[in-house]
């Protein structure tokens, strides 16, 4: 009897043991997730806040706008 309660303490213990490790690297994984996203996070934001100071000096559609359309159009 004794050796089978003994038995079982020592199955326990073991198992114990697994659970912790199991949730210690749970964890672990989990903290460093968290600091690869506040990376990310924060190079997007720089992305963005370069995007907003970014200004033209003259609005795109000048810019893309032919000047004249004597040049695309067909004479006959």
């Amino acid at each position: 009897m004794a050796y089978a309660s003994q038995l079982l303490v020592i199955v326990n213990l073991i198992f114990t043991a697994i659970i912790g490790l199991y949730f210690y690297n749970a964890l672990k994984n989990q903290q460093s997730s968290k600091i690869y996203i506040e990376k990310e996070s924060k190079k997007e934001l720089e992305k963005l806040y370069k995007m907003r100071t970014t200004s033209l000096t003259e609005p795109l559609s000048e810019k893309t706008r032919p000047s004249t359309f004597r040049r695309y159009c067909r004479t006959r």
